[in-house]
């Protein structure tokens, strides 16, 4: 018996020994894991200018030898759903809007001393996150009919589309206004932008909530008829009237960007709507051609005077991984972005915006972004950005150009 109770507690011994040698062991490659820097739904030269400036402030690592990795997360899958999978992403960059918010709850907090170097509309959107660099939405007008707008004048839908009607008569132009409308971002934004300057920022959120929990609505055959999509259906069919008109381009929610770019180089295009970052991948001898503005207001009566352009947000996302070292000091390094220095070369490598108040600006369309988001009650997100789960996001836009 006693034979017995020796060699039992001999083999208990060695199985705690064998648990406790396995858990140092995970706990050893956890601590040593490489930190993962993650992408998701960013385009190539913001990822390309975020490694850059990533890069240079390696030295921070306590650690000399500290490995990280890149990765650009799957676009056709939802965020949250990623980072569920893997405890290592330190630091996600993405678009702000429902994705980000879905990953938010559970990130690291920066310090509210940080933000200070924004304006009030930028921090408000920190969301545990720390906003980084700013997109947008804006309007390009041939020069020669640039001219034909008076002091503040761009800033009224209404002149817009009277002078857009007077260059149709004209017949100078292949087509008067279009945009990237193949790109669901790009023709988003246009929409979202169309909406709330007809019916404010409230409208566009109720449309984007909705959107949000309602992201199979396009698998309703007639889902613009539901009343919350109804300054939506509003919009649709004003620009079926302009198309009609022949103001827009028959395929203008169809068109690709080299369409674009070609109509631009040949002058035969008076309005040109896309975003900042489009603007950057037209070369100079084209877009020295075109006066930029924002979005113009053209709001009907009953709703509110105030404006919130859409301003798209490229936020910086912290989490602690069981590399808690590396993990945190990927943060101060994110943290960094926000300095005058950082700001500044963020913006030229991306060719977007900063969103410190004080950084020095590569050109006038930098500052007139951080100039017009600064000035906005709130800094709008597109209904695109409602959505969570890619493919239903990409199928009801391909529902909404059946309609258009």
């Amino acid at each position: 018996m006693k034979f017995k109770k020796k060699h039992l507690f001999i083999l208990l011994f060695c199985i705690i020994l064998l648990f406790l040698l396995i858990f140092f062991i995970v706990s050893a490659i956890s601590r040593n894991t490489s930190p993962i820097i993650g992408f998701y739904h960013l385009e190539p030269n913001i990822i390309e200018a975020i490694k850059t400036s990533f890069d240079e402030k390696s030295d921070l690592f306590s650690n000399k030898k500290q490995k990280y990795r890149y990765l650009i997360l799957d676009s056709e899958l939802p965020l949250k759903s990623q980072l569920d999978e893997s405890k290592h992403i330190a630091v996600v960059f993405s678009y702000n809007g429902a994705s980000q918010d879905s990953i938010s709850k559970s990130a690291s907090k920066f310090d509210s001393k940080i933000l200070g170097i924004m304006p009030s509309s930028m921090r408000n959107v920190s969301n545990n996150s720390l906003p980084i660099l700013l997109n947008h939405l804006e309007m390009d007008v041939y020069n020669k009919v640039y001219v034909n707008f008076g002091k503040n004048e761009i800033a009224s839908l209404t002149k817009v589309l009277e002078v857009g009607n007077v260059e149709v008569d004209s017949e100078k132009f292949n087509t008067v206004m279009t945009l990237n409308g193949q790109n669901d971002k790009i023709l988003s934004y246009f929409l979202s932008g169309y909406i709330e300057s007809r019916y404010g920022i409230e409208e566009l959120n109720k449309i984007t909530a909705f959107l949000s929990e309602n992201q199979k609505i396009y698998e309703n055959q007639d889902f613009l008829e539901v009343p919350e999509l109804e300054k939506l259906k509003l919009v649709c069919d004003e620009m079926l009237a302009l198309k009609k008109s022949g103001l827009f381009h028959s395929a203008w929610d169809e068109m690709a960007f080299d369409d674009i770019k070609n109509f631009m180089e040949a002058k035969k295009v008076a309005f040109v709507f896309m975003d900042l970052y489009s603007h950057r991948q037209i070369s100079y001898g084209i877009i020295k051609n075109y006066s930029e503005s924002f979005f113009p207001s053209g709001r009907l009566a009953g709703f509110g005077s105030g404006r919130s352009l859409i301003v798209p947000t490229v936020m910086a996302t912290c989490f602690e991984t069981p590399n808690k070292v590396a993990s945190s000091e990927c943060k101060m390094i994110v943290e960094t972005f926000v300095s005058l220095e950082e700001q500044r070369i963020l913006a030229r490598n991306s060719g977007l915006a900063p969103v410190a108040s004080s950084a020095d600006t590569q050109d006038k369309q930098a500052y007139n972004v951080r100039l017009w988001g600064a000035s906005s009650d709130s800094l709008g997100l597109d209904f695109g950005s409602g959505f969570t789960n890619p493919v239903a996001k990409k199928e009801f836009f391909a529902a909404l150009r059946s309609y258009l």
